[in-house]
């Protein structure tokens, strides 16, 4: 067998992997519909959370639309894995909204299979494989981008300081970042409060964020991005 070796030059890609995470109502899902206005894009929906898509527009007006599968249970994550790896489509986008919630459904599934009210031991380790396969199988799709949003969660570190990361139960709360281009936090910020010209927006920490788990594999991205997924592509790729 020859071995392949290739230049860092020559690498063509066009596709981005981001972890959104945040609490409720910071604007996640809204990061996955913003995708639509670039690429044809499909949604894995484990929080019923897409009210916030239904009236979405861009800057001119124009409805931003994108699709759907509800997931409640694994095989139907198992079908729709099934047709984006297998099937003719056109989709360039694949959000899962949200990756917390999808790590329930699996931990349902393994107990389900294995008739059990509650997970002992081994559970968790089969739920960590299940969780890190899915998300390879997602992260590597030829030339579709991966969107997958998180809740938050505050961890108190050893100097009794909180550093606020994605919320995953077991060891993938700890590895997560590592199957991702750009790890990044969601939050709502209120601009001239307390004025009549009050506003809210919502705004994305990509890195060099104190107490925020963020990263950016590129090195391309500002300190703070509006929460809009294109925008973010366009940077990266230059557009």
């Amino acid at each position: 067998m020859s071995l392949n070796i290739q230049s860092t030059a020559d690498v063509s890609l066009n596709k981005l992997n981001v972890l959104l995470y945040g609490y409720p109502g910071a604007g996640k899902t809204r990061f996955i519909g913003s995708a639509a206005k670039k690429f044809k894009t499909i949604i894995a929906s484990a929080e019923s959370g897409l009210l916030s898509l239904k009236n979405m527009r861009d800057d001119a007006g124009h409805p931003i639309k994108a699709d759907f599968v509800n997931i409640e249970k694994f095989e139907d994550l198992e079908e729709l894995t099934r047709f984006l790896i297998g099937s003719k489509h056109e989709y360039k986008c694949f959000g899962i909204d949200s990756g917390t919630e999808i790590q329930q459904v699996c931990m349902d599934y393994i107990l389900r299979k294995e008739n059990r009210d509650k997970p002992q031991l081994q559970d968790w380790g089969t739920l960590n494989n299940k969780m890190v396969r899915m998300i390879r199988y997602f992260r590597d799709l030829p030339e579709i981008n991966m969107i997958m949003t998180a809740l938050a969660e505050n961890e108190k570190q050893d100097d009794m300081s909180v550093m606020i990361k994605p919320f995953f139960q077991g060891k993938l709360q700890q590895t997560i970042a590592g199957y991702f281009d750009i790890v990044a936090y969601s939050a709502v910020k209120t601009v001239n409060a307390g004025q009549e010209n009050e506003e809210t927006k919502h705004m994305i920490a990509c890195k060099s964020v104190e107490k925020l788990l963020t990263k950016d594999r590129s090195g391309l991205l500002p300190r703070v991005l509006p929460n809009d997924f294109s925008a973010m592509h366009d940077l990266v790729f230059n557009k």
